[in-house]
């Protein structure tokens, strides 16, 4: 039943909603497609609820031109309900028309059925026969597939919803399949190869952000686009800061090595090097996921590890890697530990190699020059044995957790740059570790503000047995009383990105090449990928995100969505919703499909209400009837779901 808010009481939308969702999900709750009948109004084959000439034209175009049928209802065209279809029943209605006695059989002005031979599949004005009431727990079905499509995917899309309410164990299944990504063939995802085909996302920032979008809106590894957008925002670097390091490149003797123009090619680069390390392991080992950022040129240049050397060791890195990337704030570690673990990073860096050498920490480093990349040249990951303190360390000293290393030898590359690494390895096994990353996650997927103390624990038992394997603790996360149940449904504002890309999967909406249309509003509201200049990366909380400016700007976005000048192309929104069995003459039936589909049953009778009225009204307020033949209903349409994305509701997750 609908869940009332703090402002509203559940009440008569509910018997409607059941009787809609059944109408949705007969195919599978009830049996085969065949298995039903549906009703039909003989003669009225355009479903415009009058028979005249025009049904006889329509008649014609079908049988004798093969024009597409009107509706998927043979019987309707069976003008003498004998069964066949043939010039008889042309005549026949002409008949009728023009008074010469003929006899047009029932069902003929209301809605019913007839035991001819003929079909009838769909006939949007008139409900199929033998239809049982659904039951309460297949409502509540469809409530939990809509509230795991907003978080385990970048929302839901007409076509998946479905296939998640037909599968055998509904969310359960498409939770699998999604922790398992590698099993998923993307071959045959025109809508993305096509778009990916077209873009240079290792050399152009914002062709690495169209990437990004379209792979969120079109992806079928739904879950592994959503934790690749977490992990780079947990371990976050800034395109602008690499950019500026690049243009200040010079040689030896002071020349320019790269223009703007070149040095922002690498930066997009090395973002984007990034970013696919962490797609390749967004459900893999956090420590992996560790290691790819402490080694990726993006992150060695955004905390300054470049400038970290023996005679002058660079904290930065050691503060965030603890109290951002593995800790948490203030966990464990004191400002000595910072200064002590910043040595034991000297000598992290980059530096020109032989092409062939890229991704080698202990190349031989080349000298710079005006045109490196000419050169055979490419900047990569390196540690300088030179710039590294030697010295005995030991961090969280005094502690339960002290960890010691052994004084090196001076010069020893390899065990140089094993030290960090080991340390980096002792900070990912952590139980801390596993405390705090886990209960980001559950932060990401139940609640911001509270999240559940039982549901971390769980997560923490399965990251400490399986030795943080991240799609261990989800699959403990998603098939969590907490995650599943009623308490946290709608709790969560949506991100900007995730507001953006849900809509446009919603509707089954395309984007252009360029992704313009979520670009453009993203770069508005503070939201665009790389661009975040603090090492926290963009926060998670709703409450940071919904100053009055940014919430109108959401507004704008969806309250354009269906206008022309918009570079997104959506169906047609009417054949979208026929297609599923809804009468789009009953504004009831309209306003519970999209209401189940955006907002599952929580929703309360006020909005209902108020959405009933806005599709069944005119500009001035006027009963206007729902015609889907009409010229414009599609517009109609579309402007009455722009109002659905103008509530409260539509903000949450």
């Amino acid at each position: 039943m609908f869940r009332a808010s703090s402002t509203g009481q559940s009440r008569g939308l509910t018997l409607g909603l059941m009787t809609l969702s059944a109408v949705l999900l007969w195919g599978t709750t009830i049996g085969a497609q065949d298995e039903l009948t549906w009703n039909f109004r003989r003669g009225d084959v355009d479903a415009n609820q009058v028979v005249n000439l025009g049904d006889v034209f329509e008649f014609l175009n079908y049988v004798f031109f093969a024009q597409a049928p009107a509706v998927d209802c043979d019987k309707a065209y069976d003008f003498d309900g004998n069964g066949v279809l043939n010039v008889v029943d042309p005549i026949t209605m002409l008949e009728y028309q023009f008074g010469q006695g003929a006899t047009i059989p029932a069902p003929f002005q209301t809605c019913g059925l007839d035991e001819t031979g003929l079909t009838c599949n769909l006939y949007p004005i008139c409900e199929p026969d033998g239809v049982p009431p659904i039951s309460a727990e297949v409502l509540e079905e469809m409530t939990v597939v809509g509230h795991v499509l907003r978080r385990v995917a970048h929302g839901q899309t007409p076509d998946l919803f479905d296939s998640v309410m037909e599968s055998e164990n509904t969310v359960l299944d498409y939770i699998d399949e999604q922790l398992s990504p590698d099993l998923i063939d993307e071959s045959g995802n025109t809508a993305l190869n096509d778009a990916l085909a077209s873009l240079n996302p290792d050399e152009s920032l914002v062709d690495l952000r169209r990437m990004q979008i379209h792979r969120a809106v079109h992806s079928e590894r739904q879950l592994v686009e959503v934790m690749t957008d977490f992990w780079d925002n947990h371990f976050n670097t800034e395109y602008a800061k690499l950019a500026a390091h690049f243009e200040n490149v010079t040689t030896s003797g002071g020349s320019s090595v790269y223009t703007a123009e070149e040095a922002a090619e690498l930066a997009a680069n090395f973002e984007w090097v990034e970013n696919e390390g962490f797609r390749a392991n967004a459900l893999g080992s956090f420590e992996d996921l560790l290691m790819v950022s402490a080694q990726n040129v993006a992150m060695t240049i955004y905390l300054d590890s470049v400038f970290n050397d023996v005679a002058d060791a660079n904290e930065n890195y050691a503060r965030e890697v603890m109290e951002l990337h593995t800790l948490g704030v203030d966990v464990l570690y004191t400002q000595t530990d910072i200064e002590i673990l910043a040595k034991l990073f000297t000598g992290w860096t980059i530096c020109l190699v032989e092409e062939a050498d890229a991704g080698d920490p202990f190349a031989l480093c080349q000298a710079i020059t005006t045109n490196p990349e000419a050169d055979g040249h490419v900047w990569t990951f390196t540690f300088d044995p030179d710039k590294h303190d030697y010295t005995e360390k030991v961090i969280f000293e005094g502690t339960a957790f002290e960890y010691t290393v052994p004084a090196g030898v001076e010069g020893d590359a390899v065990g140089g740059l094993q030290e960090g690494l080991d340390f980096l390895s002792y900070l990912a096994g952590l139980d801390q570790t596993a405390e705090y990353v886990c209960t980001k996650l559950v932060q990401k997927f139940v609640d911001d503000e509270n999240p559940p103390a039982a549901l971390i624990s769980d997560c923490l038992v399965t990251w400490i047995l399986t030795d943080g394997d991240i799609a261990e603790v989800l699959d403990t996360l998603f098939t969590s009383d907490e995650f599943l149940g009623a308490d946290y449904r709608l709790n969560k504002v949506r991100t900007p990105m995730e507001y953006l890309v849900a809509t446009v999967r919603g509707f089954e909406g395309e984007l252009s090449n360029n992704a313009s249309a979520i670009l453009g509003p993203l770069e508005t509201l503070g939201h665009l990928p790389h661009a975040f200049p603090t090492p926290d990366g963009y926060p998670e909380s709703g409450h940071d995100q919904l100053s009055t400016g940014k919430v109108l700007e959401r507004m704008k976005f969806t309250s354009q969505l269906f206008e022309e000048t918009t570079s997104l192309d959506f169906p047609n929104l009417v054949d979208l919703m026929t297609d599923r069995g809804v009468d789009a003459t009953d504004a009831d039936y309209v306003v519970q499909f999209w209401v189940s589909r955006l907002f599952g049953n929580l929703v309360n009778e006020v909005d209902a209400d108020l959405a009933n009225d806005f599709l069944s009204t005119n500009d001035i307020g006027e009963e206007q009837p729902l015609q889907p033949w009409a010229n414009l209903f599609n517009i109609r349409i579309g402007k009455f779901l722009s109002f659905l994305t103008l509530f409260p509701q539509y903000l949450m997750q």
